[in-house]
Protein backbone atom coordinates (compact mmCIF):
# COMPACT_ATOMS: atom_id res chain seq x y z
CA UNK A 1 0.00 0.00 0.00
CA UNK A 2 1.70 3.41 -0.79
CA UNK A 3 2.18 6.09 2.24
CA UNK A 4 -0.14 8.17 1.07
CA UNK A 5 -3.27 6.84 0.77
CA UNK A 6 -3.05 6.32 4.87
CA UNK A 7 -5.91 8.83 6.28
CA UNK A 8 -5.17 9.84 9.53
CA UNK A 9 -7.30 11.18 12.35
CA UNK A 10 -6.36 14.34 12.11
CA UNK A 11 -7.91 16.31 15.25
CA UNK A 12 -7.01 12.79 17.72
CA UNK A 13 -3.59 13.38 16.48
CA UNK A 14 -2.94 16.81 17.25
CA UNK A 15 -5.73 17.51 20.18
CA UNK A 16 -7.42 20.38 20.59
CA UNK A 17 -5.41 22.84 22.32
CA UNK A 18 -3.56 24.63 19.48
CA UNK A 19 -1.65 27.74 19.69
CA UNK A 20 -0.22 29.84 16.85
CA UNK A 21 2.89 30.99 17.62
CA UNK A 22 3.92 32.42 14.19
CA UNK A 23 3.02 33.17 10.26
CA UNK A 24 5.46 31.87 7.80
CA UNK A 25 4.70 32.08 3.94
CA UNK A 26 4.51 28.88 2.01
CA UNK A 27 6.41 29.29 -1.04
CA UNK A 28 6.18 26.90 -4.72
CA UNK A 29 8.69 24.72 -5.92
CA UNK A 30 9.25 24.14 -9.29
CA UNK A 31 10.94 20.56 -10.40
CA UNK A 32 12.07 20.59 -6.58
CA UNK A 33 13.40 24.04 -6.02
CA UNK A 34 11.93 27.13 -3.94
CA UNK A 35 10.65 29.39 -5.90
CA UNK A 36 9.61 33.38 -4.89
CA UNK A 37 5.56 33.08 -5.46
CA UNK A 38 3.69 32.47 -2.07
CA UNK A 39 0.95 30.50 -2.35
CA UNK A 40 -0.31 30.68 0.77
CA UNK A 41 0.96 30.91 4.70
CA UNK A 42 2.31 27.91 6.75
CA UNK A 43 0.39 28.99 10.17
CA UNK A 44 2.96 27.26 12.59
CA UNK A 45 1.28 26.37 16.15
CA UNK A 46 2.11 24.02 18.98
CA UNK A 47 0.29 21.55 20.22
CA UNK A 48 -0.10 20.70 23.63
CA UNK A 49 0.85 17.62 22.88
CA UNK A 50 4.68 17.85 24.31
CA UNK A 51 5.07 21.18 23.05
CA UNK A 52 5.68 19.90 19.53
CA UNK A 53 5.32 22.21 16.60
CA UNK A 54 3.48 21.55 13.44
CA UNK A 55 3.76 23.74 10.20
CA UNK A 56 -0.35 23.44 9.08
CA UNK A 57 -0.39 25.09 5.11
CA UNK A 58 -3.31 27.19 4.38
CA UNK A 59 -3.46 28.85 0.74
CA UNK A 60 -3.93 32.42 0.10
CA UNK A 61 -3.87 35.19 1.93
CA UNK A 62 -2.98 35.54 5.83
CA UNK A 63 -6.13 35.04 7.74
CA UNK A 64 -4.32 36.11 11.32
CA UNK A 65 -1.62 38.21 11.91
CA UNK A 66 0.39 37.96 15.41
CA UNK A 67 2.40 40.37 17.02
CA UNK A 68 5.36 39.90 17.97
CA UNK A 69 6.04 37.42 21.04
CA UNK A 70 2.22 36.60 20.78
CA UNK A 71 0.27 33.52 20.91
CA UNK A 72 -3.18 32.53 19.82
CA UNK A 73 -5.19 29.46 20.50
CA UNK A 74 -6.57 28.36 17.16
CA UNK A 75 -8.93 25.74 15.99
CA UNK A 76 -8.52 24.70 12.06
CA UNK A 77 -11.08 23.82 9.26
CA UNK A 78 -10.85 20.63 6.87
CA UNK A 79 -7.39 19.92 8.75
CA UNK A 80 -5.56 17.46 7.07
CA UNK A 81 -2.78 15.34 7.58
CA UNK A 82 -0.35 13.40 5.27
CA UNK A 83 2.77 11.04 5.54
CA UNK A 84 6.08 11.26 3.60
CA UNK A 85 9.40 10.01 3.37
CA UNK A 86 12.54 11.49 3.65
CA UNK A 87 15.96 10.14 3.34
CA UNK A 88 16.16 11.48 7.38
CA UNK A 89 12.85 9.65 7.93
CA UNK A 90 9.20 9.64 7.61
CA UNK A 91 7.78 13.54 8.28
CA UNK A 92 4.22 14.64 8.50
CA UNK A 93 2.53 17.76 6.17
CA UNK A 94 -0.39 19.48 7.39
CA UNK A 95 -2.45 21.54 5.16
CA UNK A 96 -6.25 23.15 6.28
CA UNK A 97 -8.57 25.54 4.25
CA UNK A 98 -9.03 28.30 7.35
CA UNK A 99 -7.66 28.71 10.74
CA UNK A 100 -9.90 31.03 13.48
CA UNK A 101 -8.71 31.91 17.15
CA UNK A 102 -10.63 30.80 19.71
CA UNK A 103 -10.68 31.35 23.38
CA UNK A 104 -8.22 29.78 25.83
CA UNK A 105 -8.55 26.11 27.31
CA UNK A 106 -10.17 26.62 30.64
CA UNK A 107 -7.85 25.23 33.14
CA UNK A 108 -9.06 22.20 35.42
CA UNK A 109 -9.42 22.39 39.28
Amino acid sequence: MDIKNIVIDAYKTVGTDLMLVSVLPAYEYDNGKRTDNISGYNEVVLPHRAYEKLSVKILGDVRLDLQEDEAVFVSFTDLVLTLYWTPQGYRISASASDIKPVNPPKKAG
